[in-house]
C-alpha cells in the first residue's frame, strides 16, 4: 500500500470588497487571488472570510460571473451568505455587479473578463480557471 502526503497551503489575502476592487490596491489583490485559482497545485481551494460576506463574496461574484453565471443565480448566491439581510445583500451585489458595466463586453461575463485582464489576470489563467472548475 502506498501513502500520499497531504497538505494544505494557507494563504491570507487582503482583498478588497465592492467598488474597492477598482482601485490599483484592489486590483493587484484580484490579480494575486485569480492567479492562485488558476493555479492547479491550489485545489482543492476553500474560500472563507474573517468577518462576512464583503471581500470573500466580491471575488465569489466575479469568479462566477467569469466562469458564465447569470446576475440571477450571482445575485441569489450572494444572498444565501446572509440571509437575514437578503434585501440589503440582493441590492449590494447587484450594485457592484453592474459597476461591470464600464468594462467592454456584451456580456456579463465578458465584462467580468474585461475586469480580470485590467488587473492583470491573463487569458491563460482564466481558461485555467474555466478547466479547472
Amino acid at each position: 500500500m502506498r501513502w500520499g502526503l497531504a497538505y494544505s497551503i494557507y494563504t491570507i489575502y487582503d482583498a478588497a470588497a465592492y467598488s474597492s476592487v477598482f482601485t490599483e490596491s484592489g486590483k493587484r489583490s484580484i490579480r494575486e487571488i485569480f492567479s492562485t485559482l488558476a493555479d492547479e497545485r491550489s485545489y482543492p481551494v476553500y474560500l472563507h472570510g474573517a468577518e462576512g460576506s464583503d471581500r470573500t463574496g466580491t471575488v465569489c461574484c466575479l469568479l462566477e460571473a467569469a466562469l458564465g453565471a447569470s446576475k440571477e443565480d450571482i445575485i441569489r448566491e450572494y444572498v444565501l451568505s446572509d440571509p437575514y439581510e437578503a434585501a440589503g445583500m440582493e441590492e449590494t451585489a447587484s450594485a457592484f455587479l453592474a459597476e461591470l458595466d464600464d468594462y467592454e463586453g456584451g456580456t456579463l461575463q465578458e465584462r467580468a473578463e474585461s475586469f480580470l485582464r485590467s488587473c492583470g489576470v491573463t487569458a491563460d489563467e482564466l481558461a485555467s480557471i474555466r478547466r479547472i472548475l
